[in-house]
């Protein structure tokens, strides 16, 4: 059963370069080594809204017990662990938050990377849908058909959607490409079956969005 994993990197200093030094060293040193371990990226983002100097990157496994193999794989790697901390510095922080689910049926992951290239206008944007765990069951079926119009009558591209497996329970993450930026998103007024998206809305008890750039190594950046 394929799994989704999202840490959320939060980095510190403000007002420094500590995304692009964080970037680099990861692009350069540290996501070789774990992709060989089966860190499989599907995307990484900067969020350019919310909380600043943030970083999302998000990994599938074919199951936990594929993720817990490679978890423990990196930290059985003595050369690999002496370097890391080493290799970001001292002057950096870093904070990582990890969620983790399970893909919505109707997700392709393996689609989300033949999306690009991304050019300056290219956005992403993680939306956050907060349901009443009783409404799960209609509202994934809906989700699908939402998305369906959503595909097929604007510009906006899926990349993934995921229920989280732990934490908060009455989540549902969707993470979308905008060719166009909010262009694009402003586009879902055309989808045709506005029924179907009116239901889904009924459901919802909150909807949270936030902007996300792609970074150079993500796959998404094409």
């Amino acid at each position: 059963m394929t799994i989704l994993v999202e840490p959320t990197i939060t980095l510190r200093p403000l007002g420094g370069d500590a995304v692009q030094h964080f970037t680099k060293v990861y692009e350069e040193f540290e996501h070789p080594v774990i992709g060989a371990k089966g860190f499989d990226l599907v995307g990484a983002w900067t969020k350019t809204s919310g909380t600043v100097g943030q970083i999302a990157h998000l990994y599938r496994f074919d199951d936990l017990t594929a993720y817990d193999a490679s978890r423990r794989a990196m930290r059985e790697d003595p050369e690999f662990m002496a370097k890391l901390l080493p290799a970001y510095g001292p002057d950096v922080t870093i904070r990582e938050t990890v969620a983790c689910g399970q893909p919505l049926p109707h997700v392709q992951l393996d689609r989300a990377k033949e999306l690009g290239p991304d050019d300056e206008n290219t956005l992403y944007v993680r939306v956050t849908l907060r349901v009443e765990l009783r409404d799960l069951a209609r509202i994934v079926p809906l989700i699908a058909q939402a998305h369906a119009g959503i595909e097929a009558d604007t510009s906006m591209q899926l990349v993934a959607a995921y229920m989280p497996t732990f934490g908060d329970r009455n989540e549902i993450v969707v993470v979308w490409r905008l060719p166009q930026g909010e262009e694009s998103l402003r586009e879902v007024a055309a989808v045709a079956d506005k029924d179907v998206l009116a239901e889904l809305v009924a459901l919802l008890d909150d909807e949270a969005f936030e902007f996300m750039r792609s970074l150079p190594y993500s796959p998404t950046s094409g």
